[in-house]
């Protein structure tokens, strides 16, 4: 499996796992994939060992993650899904619609994704000196959003969530194929539930 990896190094590699029934017990179905191609593996269970069984402990590459621990004890550039992330705090925006610091958490998050998207896309035409400038900018932003001045009980348990993959929110700025989400992986896991 690892040359599998190794082969695809300039790939990000995206990750997912589902629940799947095996002789009447949760087992869970795993998918790591590239592009062009993906190993599938199905487990007991979904923590850090399937990871570091399929992977090694050192990953030479981007791996893009749905934010589920199992992945913190691998060593390697991690990107968490950016979608996954918004859809909880979209489920705490529609479950609370009176708190309106929600709504705004959740604003300046995602323009701070879009901008994110759009400084990685126009890299080349910026230049390097700029690029990292503006990446910098970036990541003051986001450190600034997580400070948020006297935030109510619901928004503190968003932004510790936000903190909690906080080094995992920019990573794909800097790699020029790698996307903020985890879309890929998904995909790749629903093949695998319809090909079984």
């Amino acid at each position: 499996m690892r040359y599998f990896m190794i082969s695809k190094m300039g790939q990000p590699c995206m990750q997912m796992k589902l629940s799947w029934r095996v002789r009447g017990k949760n087992w869970w179905l795993w998918v790591f994939g590239t592009q062009d191609s993906a190993y599938f593996t199905v487990d007991k269970t979904r923590g850090s060992a399937v990871v570091r069984r399929v992977l090694g402990e050192i990953f030479f590459g981007l791996l893009v993650v749905d934010g589920w621990s199992a992945y913190l004890k691998l060593i390697c550039e991690q990107q968490s899904c950016m979608s996954h992330l918004l859809r909880k705090i979209r489920k705490f925006r529609d479950a609370f619609p009176h708190l309106l610091d929600i709504v705004k958490f959740y604003l300046k998050l995602r323009r701070i994704l879009r901008d994110g998207e759009w400084l990685q896309a126009n890299r080349k035409k910026l230049g390097e000196m700029v690029f990292r400038r503006r990446l910098n900018r970036l990541k003051k932003r986001l450190e600034d959003l997580l400070n948020w001045s006297d935030p109510d009980d619901i928004l503190q348990e968003i932004i510790k969530k936000v903190k909690r993959q906080q080094p995992r929110i920019l990573t794909f700025v800097e790699h020029p194929e790698a996307p903020c989400h985890n879309n890929y992986g998904e995909f790749l896991v629903r093949t695998g539930v319809l090909q079984a």
